[in-house]
């Protein structure tokens, strides 16, 4: 391959890769619920793309490096979503008298 086909792949697909979690960022701000997404996900995709940077980096690939980083931010929006819109567990109900207190 020469290398401009590469840089051409790498730029294809590098930005084919920054809206990879662009339909899921816009369902959660839709619905205000981030449920359908796993903290596994989530951890998993911020170590690949940490380790992609780190790679791109070193090999001072322009297409890697930008991509993996918008990923990483993209990633680092679905937490924040994630614990915004987290379910809270229900309260328990406040005994407002002695009576009632024995109760629960």
């Amino acid at each position: 391959m020469g290398g401009t086909l590469e840089l051409i792949c790498g730029y294809v697909g590098s930005t084919m890769l920054v809206f990879l979690l662009i339909p899921q960022i816009k369902h959660i701000l839709h619905t205000k619920d981030a449920s359908g997404t796993t903290w596994g996900f989530i951890g998993i995709e911020i170590v690949i793309s940490s380790t992609y940077v780190v790679y791109g980096l070193s090999l001072e690939a322009l297409p890697i490096i930008l991509s993996n980083s918008i990923i990483l931010l993209e990633s680092f929006v679905v937490v924040w979503l994630k614990i915004l819109y987290a379910e809270k567990p229900p309260s328990l109900p406040q005994a407002t008298t002695k009576d009632e207190q024995n109760t629960l």
